[in-house]
């Protein structure tokens, strides 16, 4: 039991670590947004440094914001490290009572949630996972008794489209061993991702709120619609 006259038997429970772990992580800022001279000649290696971050009082009071964010490391100069003293400044003038914003990053929203508690509207960066496996795309079988077009398929018929089938004789029909040779290479040959697959296990590609889509999952997709 590490430091007893701080962390007395019993005080440390699962509420008070659950908080304490939601205050830190909601708090501390990377150390990539410090000065070096912060964390160069310390005693703890970089790596150290770069997993668990660094806590500054007041700065952490600061929302959010990419466009109006005005506050910005002073650069370093030798009053600033030889005093161990960070400076901030800001961009333009701020009048009295205020709000002044910093920049936590280019983040999705999920990570915004899970580290600080809040999401962006129309965040440029946000992101959706898409998760997929051979199952998802099974053609030559009828569709689910639920199913309802998307989208205006052209007058395709539904025994070309491709839909999500448990049944092994038809998963084993479709996905022939020619099929999967061609999804190997739409993977980038990752042996991993392949065996993943063969196992039913789901693979997961990311769709961007600016319309981009992971290239890979497109390649997937062609591969699993090709005709036999």
């Amino acid at each position: 039991w590490r430091f007893p006259p701080i962390f007395s038997p019993g005080m440390i429970t699962w509420d008070r670590w659950v908080w304490a772990a939601a205050v830190y992580e909601s708090r501390a800022l990377p150390v990539a947004s410090l000065p070096n001279w912060i964390w160069s000649d310390a005693a703890s290696p970089s790596s150290v440094w770069e997993s668990c971050g660094v806590m500054i009082p007041f700065l952490d009071m600061l929302n959010h914001e990419d466009e109006s964010a005005q506050v910005q490391w002073k650069k370093s100069d030798e009053e600033d490290e030889s005093s161990k003293r960070l400076s901030l400044i800001t961009d333009e003038k701020t009048k009295k009572h205020m709000q002044i914003y910093r920049n936590y990053g280019t983040l999705d929203n999920e990570h915004f949630m899970l580290q600080f508690g809040f999401t962006r509207m129309s965040n440029p960066a946000d992101r959706v996972r898409i998760a997929w496996a051979l199952v998802d795309g099974v053609g030559g079988v009828s569709p689910p008794a639920d199913y309802e077009p998307v989208s205006d398929s052209g007058g395709i018929p539904s025994s070309y489209l491709v839909f999500e089938s448990n049944e092994p004789d038809s998963l084993k029909a479709w996905w022939t061993e020619q099929r999967i040779t061609l999804l190997g290479k739409a993977t980038l040959n990752n042996d991993d991702t392949l065996d993943s697959l063969r196992k039913g296990k789901k693979i997961t590609f990311c769709a961007f709120n600016t319309g981009k889509i992971d290239p890979m999952l497109i390649a997937v997709a062609v591969v699993s619609t090709l005709p036999p």
